[in-house]
């Protein structure tokens, strides 16, 4: 990137700061309800590489290796919907606490899959504020820069995302899940399994959360929350449900949070005692949840999970937003080789995003 970054724009890079990207391992949709989740990064990372630009005050001049695209932005320009406009609402955050953003150069490279719900937006938001933070010289902790990200996503992109990406993605640790309760930012890091891997698979089939019915499902929660006087959905109880009149739709969404919730708290406790047959049977019903409670899950998701499981996976489900995507398979690691290519034979459309070697090992596998 030191190179390619004089290449581009005449000068080396000052600074250079990488975010990975995150599967996670249990809840769905419950960190915009107050909830908990249990997400943890991924082997893969978005690098920035930055340096100062003294000709013009609040230009970025933005370079991105996977696009193999540049563009001018101003941190007063009108929104987009270009991959730019997350890196843009980062450096207005900055700005809104009057902190003064110099023109700068900016080079973008990343193997994060785009649209497989693994957190693709966060990494590149964490990796710029970091980028800047050290060039400037700001004294912003992780967490603070978790929230700046979520902000800028929410706020500057038009995406009412939860916090649980920024924060995984800024204080996740390798070979660690990070268990968070998102109303009170309060977390704990539990062990990953040695004997077992978490491997997700791209679907095949993208997702854009921002045009999707992502907004509605918030919706349909806040609105459930109003009906019920509390407020947020992490506040009701399964039993609660029982005396609790909502609409079937809402009835559904709020049921999903509900049980996903525990599911977290089983899940934490499963890994923390070695109970991997439960695990498994975890990620399944949290799949079943978000297929006929919350509705996110699509045909290439579910043919996708069913197969997982035909394979040999223990448990599997789908992870991220939903409505495209990835699934995340609890697959004990001395099958890993064969179950991968028992899956990828029935399902050719799918593709590794992590798995315990690389995409083309991982291919020439498949078709061996």
């Amino acid at each position: 990137m030191k190179k390619n970054f004089e290449t581009i724009f005449g000068l080396a890079a000052q600074v250079s700061a990488s975010a990975p990207g995150r599967v996670n391992l249990m809840g769905e949709h419950t960190d915009y309800n107050q909830g908990f989740v249990l997400p943890t990064i991924l082997p893969l990372k978005t690098t920035i590489s930055i340096a100062i630009d003294p000709s013009v005050e609040g230009k970025i001049d933005l370079f991105s290796v996977n696009y193999q695209e540049r563009i001018n932005r101003y941190l007063e320009s009108q929104k987009s919907k270009h991959w730019s406009e997350y890196l843009v609402a980062c450096l207005q955050q900055l700005k809104q606490r009057q902190i003064v953003i110099p023109g700068l150069k900016v080079l973008v490279e990343s193997d994060i899959p785009i649209g497989a719900g693994v957190a693709s937006s966060a990494a590149l938001e964490v990796a710029l504020l970091k980028a800047v933070a050290r060039l400037l010289e700001l004294n912003l902790s992780d967490l603070e820069i978790a929230r700046l990200a979520q902000k800028a996503e929410s706020e500057g992109v038009g995406m009412p995302c939860g916090i649980m990406d920024q924060m995984v993605v800024s204080l996740g640790r390798n070979n660690q899940a990070l268990f968070l309760d998102t109303k009170n930012l309060s977390f704990e890091y539990v062990d990953l399994p040695i004997n077992y891997h978490f491997a997700v698979i791209h679907s095949g089939r993208t997702h854009t959360l921002t045009k999707s019915a992502y907004k509605q499902r918030r919706q349909e929660c806040e609105t459930a929350a109003k009906l019920l006087k509390v407020a947020s959905l992490r506040e009701v109880s399964l039993s609660d449900l029982n005396f609790l009149e909502l609409p079937d739709t809402l009835r559904k969404r709020v049921l999903h949070v509900v049980t996903e919730n525990q599911r977290v708290l089983d899940t934490v406790a499963a890994l923390k005692e070695n109970r991997f047959a439960d695990l498994g049977q975890l990620m399944n019903a949290s799949h079943l949840s978000q297929k006929n409670q919350f509705e996110v899950t699509i045909k290439e998701t579910d043919l996708l999970w069913q197969k997982a499981l035909n394979s040999g996976a223990l448990g599997a489900r789908q992870t991220g937003g939903g409505f495209g995507g990835a699934i995340v398979a609890l697959v004990p690691s001395h099958v890993l080789k064969s179950w991968w290519h028992s899956l990828a034979r029935d399902l050719p459309q799918a593709t590794p995003i992590s798995l315990n070697w690389s995409a083309d090992t991982a291919r020439k596998i498949a078709i061996s």
